[in-house]
């Protein structure tokens, strides 16, 4: 009768969560998919019940059966037949600049909150949008019509270089040596570098980040400030202008 138990109490929990997650929105889901967060959800409680009932066994038990019941989710989201059952698709926000008001509707989200998810992707006007998605996890996604979209290389019909992430060398006044050596360079070549931004050895505590990048030098941020002066454009927030 305890292994029914074990194995029906997870089942209907998990079940009744994941229907009431479905029935609250994908706004709820938060960046993950239904049955991902009724898992978290299910699997905490389950692990918390020592502290309420003193019966490690028993918390134990619903924990690995909550697992085992996310993990087999988890393989038949994969398969088309259950996929369009467990998982919902996307809803249109936006559509050729146009706001799709019943879209709005089906997720629960105010017009400001679309205006504010916009903004959070760089863009502060509908009608500049090709079309506004919101995933089965919650987030939204954002394209934009092919008239105010970013330059793109391929426009230009440039080839350009493969991505480069800068190498830290320096960090906080100390000297990086494994990225050093993987650069192949050693410390008196640093030093030469140092030297163009007036860094002797004995000043390279004042160095906050220095980096190696593309174009094989290096780059220098020291904790000297800079007086920018003032003008519309270096306006900070705030009343120290």
């Amino acid at each position: 009768m305890e292994i029914i138990e074990y194995i029906w109490t997870p089942l209907y929990v998990v079940a009744l969560g994941y229907a009431l997650t479905r029935l609250s929105g994908k706004k709820s889901v938060a960046q993950m998919h239904s049955y991902d967060l009724i898992f978290v959800i299910t699997l905490g409680t389950a692990i918390s019940e020592p502290i309420a009932s003193k019966n490690n066994w028993l918390a134990g038990g619903y924990s690995l059966a909550i697992v085992i019941i996310y993990l087999l989710l988890s393989k038949l989201v994969l398969i088309n037949f259950f996929k369009n059952t467990l998982t919902s698709t996307p809803t249109v926000l936006i559509r050729n600049g146009d706001i799709d008001e019943q879209g709005l509707k089906q997720i629960k989200m105010t017009v400001e909150e679309l205006l504010g998810e916009l903004r959070i992707k760089g863009f502060s006007n509908p009608s500049d949008i090709a079309i506004a998605l919101m995933e089965e996890t919650g987030k939204v996604s954002v394209i934009p019509k092919s008239s105010i979209r970013s330059l793109q290389p391929i426009d230009l019909q440039l080839s350009p270089k493969p991505a480069f992430v800068s190498i830290p060398i320096i960090i906080d006044g100390e000297v990086i040596i494994h990225n050093l050596n993987f650069i192949e360079k050693d410390e008196k070549w640093l030093y030469k570098q140092l030297q163009a931004y007036n860094i002797s050895e004995g000043n390279i505590h004042t160095v906050t980040l220095a980096t190696f990048n593309q174009e094989g030098a290096l780059e220098i941020d020291n904790d000297h400030t800079h007086d920018y002066g003032k003008g519309i454009y270096n306006y900070k927030p705030g009343d120290e202008n």
